[in-house]
């Protein structure tokens, strides 16, 4: 008979499942809420309560620390999302400059 390679999905029989603690001093409740640590580096997350995360957020200040150019420059970048741009109809007008230049060699 051949050997089932069955993978449970369902962790809870093995035991009480690992709880994520509020990062703020002194406090046991859950850490179901995440924050950015840094606005630099927004991958790299604080864990904290309810309670908590409304008083991170309420004092969470994205430009700290940044000059006035590098505000506006960031403010600028965030209208497209921080992607390149370009002109409306880009496309089309290199599509016609292309072919309107076809055989001539």
């Amino acid at each position: 008979m051949k050997k089932s390679r069955f993978i449970p999905l369902d962790t809870t029989h093995l035991g009480v499942p690992e709880v994520r603690l509020c990062d703020h001093e002194e406090c046991q409740h859950p850490g179901e809420f995440r924050a950015p640590k840094n606005p630099r580096d927004l991958k790299d997350f604080y864990w904290f309560c309810l309670d908590h995360i409304r008083d991170y957020n309420k004092h969470w200040d994205f430009y700290k620390g940044m000059s006035p150019e590098e505000i506006e420059k960031s403010r600028i970048s965030d209208i497209t999302w921080n992607r390149p741009s370009w002109p409306v109809g880009g496309w089309r007008l290199l599509l016609e400059k292309l072919s309107s230049t076809e055989g001539l060699d």
